[in-house]
């Protein structure tokens, strides 16, 4: 009868070198899992600029039925967001708002298309203007915070 601590050296079970190979690929094959399922829960709960766009607009265009994109303005005659005629807000994506100030930067992409135009700019730095003139909404990327319009 063969005891346990001869399996290693029974031709029938597998080499110390086959057992370091088996757990290196193992590993290898978990953390390349895990990254891949990292990647796709950050893009999952993220989305993609494309869509942030698009939530963008639905939200102006919710928003613009109390008269003014910003959220929590009434839109009235003395409206801080109104110029000539064209009301400015911009999407903050961590609350999901139209906002009169610029927020933080949130593209996840370096090239953004909307209403098609190309705009540029390093990820993590731009965020949405939006622009109303009582008909149409114009959606555009801005570089964040004192450097918008540069």
């Amino acid at each position: 009868m063969q005891t346990t601590s001869h399996k290693l050296n029974s031709p029938h079970a597998l080499s110390l070198i086959e057992t370091i190979c088996f757990l290196c690929f193992t590993a290898t094959a978990l953390a390349l899992f895990a990254t891949a399922f990292a990647t796709y829960t950050r893009s999952v709960k993220i989305g993609n600029d494309r869509l942030m766009a698009e939530t963008a607009q639905r939200v102006a265009s919710l928003n613009s039925i109390d008269g003014c994109i910003v959220k929590g303005c009434d839109g009235g005659s003395a409206c801080p967001h109104t110029q000539n005629g064209v009301q400015t807000g911009y999407f903050d994506h961590d609350t999901n708002t139209i906002t009169g100030e610029i927020p933080r930067g949130y593209n996840e992409y370096h090239t953004m298309e909307t209403g098609g135009r190309t705009f540029e700019g390093k990820a993590g730095t731009m965020v949405i203007r939006i622009e109303y003139d009582g008909t149409a909404y114009t959606l555009s990327w801005v570089r964040e915070g004192n450097n918008a319009g540069k």
